[in-house]
């Protein structure tokens, strides 16, 4: 940018449109901006709060988010066609960051707030104009979204203070579950960070004590193993009773567009039926 001198991309969708931040680290003039590139053409994101702004992802569609103001008082935004939503700040407390957005609107992040006289983060995801505290996993204090996919399943990493005992999530419908959890002994793999999930539920990770990445593919569960614990339960019908008639649900069994009768006779028919993790 004419002005800067650095910048960093961050993102890039099917059409070509790169996002990222820049600046001028010898005068801090701006310290950091928020920028797309279109068509060879690099422009600054205009956005409502300062004096920071980062441009972290952007979807198939063009909107991008990420977070402006300081770090102290930081807020997710979305942009769309030159116009900004602020998504503020995660649920009681007091930072917002943006870091992923798919390709229905919904998007992840993390925000600051304070528990039990000290401050902490939790991801958050914004969904339908409000914004949900994913909480952490038992043990831990701190939970990092990285990514998220169309069906809105989010994963990232908890820790608790200085990066100690990191432990990979993944979040859907409410429960958040650890990676962990999920992976067939047998296969000797430990992983500590999630980094980024597709639509096929594929999950990119870190190696615990190692420098690898690791490639995690789901083994397909029963077909009303609505939150991926490999058995249908209480838990998923009670998941689906909570969405019914909605129509951008995981409990949408049938893909007819809504959660409806027949999801649940889908759902009671293999009531019981269990796969390996």
């Amino acid at each position: 940018m004419p002005g800067g001198n650095f910048s960093l991309a961050s993102a890039i969708n099917e059409q070509g449109q790169i996002v990222g931040r820049w600046g001028n680290s010898a005068t801090g003039d701006p310290a950091l901006g928020a920028f797309r590139w279109v068509a060879g053409v690099m422009s600054s994101i205009e956005l409502p709060m300062g004096p920071n702004a980062v441009a972290v992802d952007v979807n198939q569609s063009g909107a991008i988010v990420g977070w402006m103001g300081q770090l102290i008082d930081s807020r997710a935004f979305i942009w769309a066609d030159g116009e900004v939503t602020d998504l503020g700040v995660i649920p009681n407390g007091f930072t917002g960051k943006a870091a992923a957005i798919n390709d229905v609107g919904q998007v992840c992040g993390e925000g600051a707030l304070v528990r039990d006289g000290r401050t902490v983060l939790h991801s958050f995801m914004w969904k339908g104009e409000r914004m949900i505290d994913l909480g952490t996993l038992p043990g831990t204090a701190f939970s990092r979204a990285a990514d998220l996919n169309d069906h809105g399943q989010i994963v990232g990493y908890c820790h608790n203070a200085g990066l100690t005992g990191l432990t990979p999530f993944i979040w859907q419908d409410g429960v958040m579950t650890n990676l962990n959890d999920l992976i067939p002994p047998e296969q000797n793999v430990t992983v500590s960070i999630a980094q980024a999930i597709n639509n096929a539920g594929q999950i990119t990770a870190d190696e615990s004590g190692t420098s690898d990445t690791v490639l995690l593919t789901p083994i397909a569960p029963p077909i009303g193993d609505i939150n991926i614990d490999c058995t249908v339960d209480v838990d998923d019908l009670i998941i689906l009773l909570s969405d019914w008639a909605q129509t951008d649900s995981l409990a949408d069994l049938n893909g007819d567009g809504v959660v409806n009768v027949l999801d649940l006779i889908i759902l009671l028919l293999d009531f019981g039926a269990s796969s390996t993790p």
